[in-house]
């Protein structure tokens, strides 16, 4: 039983190893996996551009040509790169196939496709359009971006391939950046004339105190004076009267007057049905009088305090409007009885 447990245990061993040993080979660089896998990468990519995918079988071309770059597989990444308009890498490969060395066992096809690749960098790089930047003598020292990459500065001034498009071209000097953005159509040429905004303009110099100069000056005689027009006189507007302390005394003393007419009013109404029931006849027998005289007493307070308390109200609120008026003519008012009620008497 120990005897077979080691061999399991040993074949075990042998297939792990296995599985770990062939990627191991393959990624260290064995040229028969890496040509394997090229070809398998190169026919998923075409397949891949035939169905549309054309941003996938781009990986999978750059994926194939980095583990076998032959001059076939070269061409074809060129032709993918020239239809995603990335006509300045597409054009680096093309003419780089002719410098790749030749192989002993190249077939047909890569000697057709180094031929093709002469003919097509020459009709790609005559698409590639082309910039030339530079900078105003005033903005010299200034640092220059190409689509926020710095530029070296011996670019400045040649012609700078680019993929047609949409570019952004910006000069930075300290905090102020001026920016350009040009659109690059195939085969163009486009200068590029770049200018840092003017710094801001120093504060003035304060003022200084100047000396007077002495002068001699001659003096004319004195020219009779003109006449003097009279000034109009504007009449002074009539004094605005203040607000006489009656009017707020008539306010108070009415309100307090008329709140106690009603309060009396009050209780003399409910003592009303107690002196009915206790009186018959109009007679009210002695342990009724005590609350009678209150009735009549509350009666009489409230007859009095309720047109008193009225009438003062009525007299400061005529007061009150009365002493509004701007005019300063006299104001004159009296109360007076008249044995039904008070009245106001007065000239305004």
């Amino acid at each position: 039983m120990r005897s077979n447990d080691r061999i399991r245990w040993a074949w075990c061993f042998l297939f792990v190893a296995s599985l770990v040993a062939a990627p191991a080979r393959v990624y260290a660089g064995d040229p028969a996996a890496d040509r394997d896998e090229a070809k398998r990468l190169y026919v998923e990519a075409k397949r891949l551009r035939t169905q549309g995918k054309r941003a996938e079988a781009l990986e999978r071309f750059r994926q194939a040509h980095e583990l076998a770059p032959t001059p076939v597989l070269r061409l074809e990444l060129a032709r993918m790169l020239e239809g995603e308009a990335k006509l300045v890498e597409a054009h680096r490969l093309l003419a780089s196939i002719e410098e790749m060395p030749v192989s002993p066992t190249e077939t047909q096809k890569g000697k057709d496709a180094r031929a093709e690749a002469r003919t097509l960098a020459a009709s790609v790089g005559a698409r590639i359009p082309k910039v030339t930047i530079s900078v105003a003598p005033s903005s010299q020292g200034a640092q220059v971006l190409l689509d926020g990459a710095p530029l070296p500065s011996d670019t400045l001034g040649a012609e700078i391939p680019l993929d047609p498009g949409e570019h952004r071209v910006s000069l930075v000097r300290g905090d102020v950046t001026a920016e350009k953005t040009i659109t690059l159509a195939e085969g163009e040429r486009v200068p590029v004339e770049l200018r840092a905004p003017d710094p801001a303009p120093p504060p003035a110099p304060a003022p200084s105190a100047s000396v007077p100069v002495p002068t001699t000056t001659t003096t004319a005689p004195a020219a009779a004076p003109l006449p003097l027009a009279p000034r109009p006189t504007l009449a002074e507007p009539a004094p605005r009267r203040a607000l006489t302390p009656w009017v707020p005394v008539s306010f108070a003393a009415g309100g307090l007057a008329l709140a106690a007419g009603l309060v009396t009013g009050g209780l003399a109404m409910s003592q009303v049905d107690r002196l009915e029931r206790g009186c018959p006849s109009n007679a009210c027998p002695p342990p009724y009088h005590d609350l009678l005289a209150a009735h009549q007493a509350l009666t009489t307070t409230s007859s009095v305090t309720i047109p008193v308390g009225a009438a003062l109200l009525v007299a400061g609120a005529v007061t009150w409007v009365v002493t509004k008026n701007r005019s300063a003519s006299p104001v004159t008012a009296t109360l007076r009885w008249t044995g039904a009620g008070l009245a106001v008497d007065g000239a305004w």
